[in-house]
């Protein structure tokens, strides 16, 4: 009989954290057998102690994630997105596809790391299966990112802040490095820096932490991070920076998007799934997102900011969102959007069927490549087209073609990038990612 009280001790350390859900396991003394009574209270009697053994249903505990190819339609629809923002200014919204990425890996990081740590046997094999995978699907495709970077500068005169960048680059600490190193062809790592940090933090958090208090840490997080960015704007004021640079230094620091990773986190369990799936949520944040842009628009046409766009290209969200205070809750606005359309793509529901394009599908798989290897095909499309950029610094084309540059250039950069990442992908990455469970990629 002390075998079975030991059993049912651990069984109420794994499931204390749902105690508040109102769902009770009875067992029954004749058959031994246990079933879940809903909204009652049920006693469990052992000889004569009597323990009340709360536990959750089915439906509130994460379930096992497995492939979905809709999720790699909106990995396709992000890196699109942000090559089309750093080729032109026409596209002034794009850069939202960063913080997109940002909602997306906490719900997948935070799903695979329930699911590892229901079956670990202890930390130190949680920790290491983790970031075993994490390591097999970026490190081989960043590294070769980077020696390419060096082989460059190698041969060539440009890329001379290289040796200087590199520690950062190595570290994932890019992101401290400061905003005026992001116009370099691997400028735009500062964001995987951001995921490597989120990674080395909250595997911690989520098997120290109940379910429930992590539920709860969560809601904090979202909550708070609003006041972290005001704060750090005025923090970098309180520097002798302008409050420009000052939007500039928040928009690439990791507590700026503290509140896309734990929404997304948020989505790893169903019931916050299937709310935020709803089709009242999703038109409600989506009309929230509209109607602020809206404003921001006609307020920066009222005001007369000169040498700006914004409202026919941006829709008032431009990067770094500096107007209006905006970084406090521009931020915020796009992620709960963005988290609605990462759990309708989840979903069942109707409109789940708009994510079903099998063309992106393949180009979501090589996600990862094409958002490394855009910004430096980019600048080399435009040197090859007649721009001046820091890869090229002569005009090769005669004024004649400038006028085809913008569309032929996006065509271009858009073609040369995938091209990379598929080669990328087929003959380099594919060879790392055989190593990894299919539901881990």
């Amino acid at each position: 009989m002390w075998v079975r009280r030991v059993a049912l001790h651990v069984r109420w350390q794994l499931i204390r954290e749902h105690a508040r859900l109102g769902v009770r396991l009875r067992s029954s003394s004749s058959a031994g057998s246990f079933m879940y009574q809903s909204g009652q209270s049920a006693a469990l009697a052992v000889d004569a102690a009597v323990v009340t053994l709360p536990e959750a249903p089915s439906s509130t505990r994460p379930a096992s994630l497995k492939y979905n190819p809709r999720l790699d339609t909106l990995r396709a629809l992000a890196a699109i997105a942000v090559l089309a923002f750093h080729y032109s200014g026409w596209f002034g919204w794009g850069w939202v596809g960063v913080p997109f990425f940002f909602v997306l890996s906490g719900y997948l990081i935070t799903s695979l790391l329930l699911e590892s740590k229901a079956r670990s046997a202890g930390f130190g094999a949680y920790c290491a299966g983790f970031f075993r995978r994490r390591a097999l699907r970026l490190v081989p495709v960043y590294a070769l990112f980077i020696a390419g970077c060096l082989a460059y500068r190698a041969k060539t005169s440009h890329l001379s802040a290289l040796p200087s960048d590199l520690p950062y680059l190595l570290t994932y600490t890019f992101n401290f490095h400061g905003f005026d190193h992001i116009d370099r062809p691997y400028g735009h790592l500062w964001s995987l820096s951001v995921e490597w940090q989120f990674y080395l933090l909250w595997p911690v958090a989520v098997w120290v932490l109940s379910e429930a208090n992590l539920r709860r840490v969560l809601l904090a997080i979202v909550c708070v991070t609003p006041l972290l960015r005001l704060m750090s704007v005025q923090w970098f004021q309180l520097h002798d920076y302008s409050f420009g640079e000052s939007a500039q230094f928040t928009y690439i620091m990791t507590w700026t998007h503290f509140d896309s990773l734990a929404l997304g986190a948020l989505l790893a369990w169903r019931p916050a799934r299937e709310f935020a799936s709803s089709k009242r949520v999703i038109l409600v944040a989506a009309a929230m997102v509209f109607a602020a842009g809206l404003m921001v628009s006609g307020l920066e046409w009222y005001r007369g900011y000169a040498g700006r766009r914004a409202e026919l290209v941006d829709f008032g969200y431009p990067i770094t969102l500096s107007h209006f205070r905006e970084y406090v809750w521009g931020y915020s606005l796009l992620d709960l959007l963005f988290a609605t359309v990462v759990a309708a793509a989840c979903s069942s529901n109707s409109l789940s069927g708009i994510f079903r394009w099998k063309w992106l599908t393949y180009l979501g798989k090589v996600s990862y490549g094409f958002y490394l290897f855009h910004y430096p095909v980019i600048l080399m499309t435009a040197g090859l087209l007649g721009g001046v950029t820091p890869l090229f610094g002569d005009s090769v084309l005669s004024a004649a073609w400038e006028k085809l540059t913008p569309s032929l250039g996006f065509v271009l950069s858009a073609g040369l990038t995938f091209l990379a990442a598929h080669f990328s992908y087929q003959l380099w990455e594919r060879r790392f990612l055989k190593l990894i469970p299919r539901s881990s990629h």
